[in-house]
């Protein structure tokens, strides 16, 4: 990552689990970028919570592609945790990687969330995912949840949360 990235916290699953928590996140940065590599058993899509919040106070606005097709939708006033993946779900054999930007997470106003996921469904097809979300508080994001649809993160599971310093 660039000089301006600084690894807040990372982890490396040795043991299925369902819930990875990022918490207690400090305020000395302008942005933060999350960089989450999974995959599931069961291919249940990855999920989002922030602060623990779970009330309606999430929307987002979705394109996907796989070179074949494309679609996507808005969805408005939704309840936490929100998806990470649309289209088709999660594969079970290969890893998927979301990044997600959080910008101006610490400020008074509404939170804007870029997300980008990439999946590999196989030897033949792909998918891409981007999105855009809101979060429509006005308190600092100082926790952060990734969950499953279903279902547990598989061992090898990589999540590693960065600070921007000066964005």
């Amino acid at each position: 990552m660039p000089a301006t990235y600084e690894a807040i916290s990372s982890t490396t699953l040795t043991s299925a689990t369902s819930t990875i928590t990022f918490s207690s996140i400090s305020s000395a940065y302008t942005d933060l970028k999350l960089v989450f590599v999974y995959k599931g058993t069961n291919g249940s899509a990855g999920r989002f919570t922030l602060n623990n919040d779970t009330s309606n106070l999430y929307s987002y606005m979705y394109v996907t592609g796989n070179g074949t097709s494309l679609s996507g939708t808005q969805v408005s006033n939704t309840s936490g945790p929100v998806p990470l993946t649309f289209g088709t779900s999660s594969p079970t054999t290969t890893f998927v990687t979301s990044i997600i930007d959080i910008v101006a997470y610490r400020g008074s106003t509404n939170k804007t969330i870029l997300g980008t996921t990439h999946m590999n469904q196989g030897a033949t097809t792909g998918e891409v995912n981007r999105v855009a979300y809101l979060y429509r508080s006005t308190s600092a994001i100082t926790r952060i949840d990734l969950t499953r649809t279903s279902g547990a993160f598989d061992v090898g599971t990589m999540a590693t949360l960065y600070g921007i310093l000066k964005a």
